[in-house]
């Protein structure tokens, strides 16, 4: 029997997935069915197959969605036409997927990592009086039921997915970082040096800029520690909201700011290790909907994070339970602004969070890949 893994939108994570199932001797071949092959090219050399699918695009509400609609198509009719007898494996990107077993009938089982419909709910779009609501949380009940195994990444987020499922077992799989990541001391950093950032406290936020990143804030913060001349603020990603950020920063005048696209593969563990302190930001509705999956290569890289987001979400017991750094609220400025100016002082705080940082990428190393049993 073969097992297709889908993914629109994979990375690193679905590469060490499908590598821990060629070691299972239940399945002949392995397919990636994913929307970005070069991302995933690393498992060709496992004796993976890869197929491709129409790529996730992030521009816009309407480009999302209508990549959702298109890659959700591809999948099911590439199922179909190719893949009837094969075991599938469904990760939540298209969420659309929902619709899956209306379509199919192979024996599935699910990868949560974004649960939907509560995802259009918490980003603003729609609310649960919505017939699009209604009807997508009618097929993700009748998705969940039809399930072999039902995976999520968190226990806030098995909270979550628990209410479509009428006591159905969740397995909690927590994510990992990249193995190909590596930390970089910061005399070795070719990144900080060709950026003249090496006598700077660097504070990093790296990913999408779209509205989740909660980017003003850290425009604010910017604004508020202009004074400190060693603390440089640095902006590395692409997204709709990225013209927005830049153009506040150029209003404030704000020369403590550096905004770059993103990095290549070669750069990427030289830029991720160039953070004294990394920024990640959750908004407080989905809180227990997401965990941000750079949080682990953030950790692998040894940085200590500043996160806003909901002290009950699943980052901050991440965060707080392995003292890997602070976690505050979307209102609590200036105490951010304090955190920041005395930790870039402070560096027996600093090699603290780094020791605490080291514990804590034993738990979320690529190892966890392993734990998908179907």
């Amino acid at each position: 029997m073969d097992l297709v893994i889908c993914n629109q939108s994979a990375n690193y994570l679905m590469v060490d997935t499908a590598k821990a199932f060629t070691e299972s001797d239940r399945y002949e071949r392995i397919i990636l069915l994913v929307g970005n092959p070069v991302q995933v090219k690393d498992a060709e050399k496992y004796g993976i197959e890869i197929a491709s699918i129409t790529p996730y695009n992030r521009k816009s509400i309407i480009t999302r969605f209508s990549s959702w609609i298109k890659g959700t198509f591809d999948i099911i009719t590439t199922i179909n036409r190719r893949y009837r007898d094969s075991e599938v494996f469904i990760v939540s990107n298209p969420p659309t997927m929902t619709i899956f077993p209306r379509f199919c009938s192979n024996k599935y089982s699910t990868l949560i990592y974004d649960v939907y419909p509560d995802g259009i709910v918490s980003g603003g779009f729609v609310t649960e009086k919505n017939w699009i609501y209604k009807l997508w949380k009618k097929d993700a009940i009748n998705f969940y039921k039809n399930a072999q195994h039902i995976y999520t990444i968190s226990d806030g987020m098995k909270n979550k997915v628990g209410k479509y499922c009428s006591g159905k077992f969740v397995e909690v799989v927590p994510l990992w970082y990249n193995r190909n990541l590596d930390c970089i001391d910061k005399k070795d950093n070719v990144f900080l040096k060709e950026q003249n950032l090496s006598d700077n406290f660097v504070v990093l936020y790296s990913g999408n800029i779209g509205k989740g990143s909660n980017l003003a804030l850290l425009v604010d913060i910017a604004e508020k520690l202009k004074h400190c001349k060693n603390i440089k603020f640095v902006v590395i990603g692409e997204g709709f909201e990225k013209k927005n950020v830049i153009n506040s920063a150029e209003c404030k005048g704000l020369d403590n700011m550096v905004f770059l696209p993103y990095q290549s593969q070669e750069v990427l563990s030289h830029s991720l290790s160039a953070a004294d302190l990394a920024y990640i930001a959750v908004e407080e509705k989905a809180g227990n909907v997401c965990v941000p999956s750079k949080t682990f290569n953030i950790i692998k890289t040894g940085s200590p994070i500043l996160c806003v987001a909901s002290k009950n979400s699943s980052i901050a017991h991440l965060i707080e339970s392995y003292k890997i750094g602070k976690v505050f609220q979307q209102d609590q400025v200036e105490a951010i602004c304090a955190f920041i100016e005395q930790l870039s002082k402070d560096k027996a705080a600093q090699d603290s969070f780094k020791e605490n940082i080291k514990l804590a990428a034993d738990d979320y190393s690529p190892v966890n890949a392993l734990k998908y049993q179907i």
